[in-house]
């Protein structure tokens, strides 16, 4: 993925949320986006609008599991295995 330095800078950043409703747009290899049920962030920052901008790919997909921030990706380690089989 290719950004400019304030993107690479903001989303970096300790002090605030990056602004990825930019750098998503530019995403053009296949994305799995897994998102948790209980995770306040997913509410928060609208997780699915944001993957609403990704550029379309037929292997990318969001996925709104059971799990919170930290929890999801232990919990639901068979949705990414099978995304990465299906590519």
């Amino acid at each position: 993925m290719l950004a400019d330095s304030y993107s690479r800078i903001a989303y970096y950043s300790v002090r605030e949320y990056p602004d990825t409703r930019v750098i998503v747009t530019s995403i053009q290899l296949p994305l799995l986006w897994i998102a948790g049920s209980e995770d306040r962030c997913t509410r928060v920052y609208d997780m699915a609008g944001l993957f609403a901008r990704v550029p379309d790919n037929k292997h990318s997909a969001y996925e709104l599991l059971r799990g919170t921030h930290k929890s999801v990706l232990f919990e639901q380690a068979a949705v990414i295995t099978r995304s990465i089989d299906d590519l």
